[in-house]
């Protein structure tokens, strides 16, 4: 993920990392299974754990609009669902 957007605007976040389970139940350790790829037959619903920098951690008021897109991949990509959560912070 780039820091500038096209428009040469300053981006205030930074993609760390997303990753995706299917259980929540906890392996040795306290370790989730996280994977990228699920069967559909064995799979009732999918979690995601987003991870990103922000830039103006306790500096600004800041707020961000996160879109995750699920797809099956068969022989097309086919659209399964979207989840959209906008997350923000007062100071």
């Amino acid at each position: 993920m780039e820091d500038n957007t096209p428009g040469g605007e300053q981006k205030t976040f930074k993609f760390k990392e997303l990753r995706v389970y299917s259980s929540t139940e906890w392996l040795a350790e306290n370790r989730k299974k996280y994977r990228h790829v699920f069967d559909r037959n064995e799979t009732s619903y999918i979690y995601a754990e987003l991870s990103f920098y922000n830039k103006l951690f306790d500096r600004d008021i800041w707020e961000v609009d996160i879109e995750l897109k699920c797809f099956e991949i068969k022989n097309i990509k086919k659209q399964i669902c979207t989840f959209i959560q906008e997350k923000n912070k007062q100071i």
